[in-house]
């Protein structure tokens, strides 16, 4: 398994972790910060040939249909720089569609920047994760 793998298969059981535990989930602040660069738009593994795009979509959408009313989400994409950046409350369905229809448009994001390349640390999108941990 190489290094992109794992980092996707991390992504992908925080957010199946998050979904299973939907049901103990509280309204907080949560972050989630999305790979969009060219590599997203390959299949999985050999074995799996799932996109690993839409499979971080589907992940995602599971789990914003049990974020509870009342929680602010920031929703960042990413490749050599965010992408996206859009803040959600939580205060009605229709808060959530809109975070569901966010969640739509990376898939094309990533289209898009097929060359485009993972730069997290150097991006904004570290800096901006980074600030909510001290909240």
């Amino acid at each position: 398994m190489i290094m992109t793998d794992r980092i996707l298969l991390r992504m992908f059981l925080s957010l199946a972790f998050a979904f299973l535990a939907g049901g103990f989930l509280q309204a907080a602040n949560y972050v989630i910060v999305v790979d969009t660069s060219g590599s997203m738009t390959h299949s999985i593994s050999a074995v799996d040939k799932r996109v690993r795009i839409t499979t971080v979509q589907n992940a995602l959408r599971d789990w914003l249909e049990s974020l509870p009313l009342g929680s602010r989400l920031t929703l960042i994409s990413f490749n050599s720089g965010i992408q996206l950046q859009r803040e959600f409350l939580f205060q009605n369905e229709l808060n959530r569609q809109q975070a569901l229809f966010w969640c739509g448009g990376i898939n094309e994001e990533s289209e898009a920047h097929k060359t485009g390349k993972t730069h997290l640390w150097t991006a904004k999108a570290y800096k901006v994760t980074s600030s909510f941990s001290e909240i």
